[in-house]
């Protein structure tokens, strides 16, 4: 049986990672001033005034970069996830 359900496991997993990485409001209303996800410390290079698009480029590029990485590896499964929940 697991054989069968891996696609639609990874599936929900992938989903499930790229949704909690994400997540920005919460860490910006709730958390304290030290403890920060890389949503919110990439919202600080964006001042009232003024944007350094080169550090905000760079911290963009790598708070993306485990989900691309993460959803390259399973892409053979997310595809036979998606798939395989689309038919009857």
């Amino acid at each position: 049986m697991i054989p069968l359900v891996k696609g639609g496991i990874i599936t929900i997993s992938t989903l499930g990672f790229m949704l909690c990485w994400n997540i920005f409001i919460f860490p910006l209303v709730l958390s304290g001033y030290e403890t920060k996800t890389l949503p919110v410390f990439v919202f600080g290079f964006m001042a009232d005034n003024q944007l350094d698009f080169g550090p905000l480029a760079a911290a963009s590029l790598l708070t993306m970069a485990p989900v691309i990485i993460f959803v390259l590896i399973n892409q053979k499964y997310f595809k036979q996830g998606i798939a395989f929940g689309g038919g009857k």
